[in-house]
């Protein structure tokens, strides 16, 4: 199971993109993190940090984190908005640190759980997915 809500295995009902769906080449990145027991999480911040521009990064620290956003933020340098898991709680993940992959128009994308991940395969990762996202649309014909 990868987020809360689901109720089925990860592979069923996968998402297939429409063209329309998508809303552009920008890829929206939510990186849920936490201050508390998260030893990958800072090295996940430091990933999504270093992103450039066509990565849109939201961080979701959990509820009762969400007094230490300003503290987070200094301690980790953190350059993208930090908000509390309140508003993304339907899709929160099981596994801090993840990063959760939507379309401009909320599509989800895919998940990332990133506990057991080196920095450099997350950035792989996302580097590929955006390079095949620009690809999909580029060749979708509308």
């Amino acid at each position: 199971m990868l987020y809360k809500q689901s109720r089925q295995n990860a592979l069923h009902g996968f998402y297939k993109a429409d063209p329309s769906d998508i809303g552009g080449p920008v890829l929206h990145l939510y990186g849920f993190f936490s201050s508390d027991s998260c030893m990958p999480c800072g090295e996940v911040i430091g990933v999504l940090n270093q992103l450039p521009e066509d990565f849109r990064v939201t961080g979701v620290v959990p509820q009762g984190e969400a007094s230490r956003i300003g503290q987070l933020k200094e301690q980790y340098r953190i350059r993208f908005p930090v908000h509390s898991a309140a508003k993304y709680r339907r899709y929160g993940p099981v596994i801090y640190a993840s990063i959760i992959g939507a379309s401009a128009r909320g599509k989800i994308l895919f998940i990332l759980p990133c506990a057991t991940l080196r920095p450099d395969e997350i950035v792989s990762f996302l580097v590929d997915f955006h390079m095949k996202l620009a690809s999909y649309l580029a060749d979708a014909s509308f």
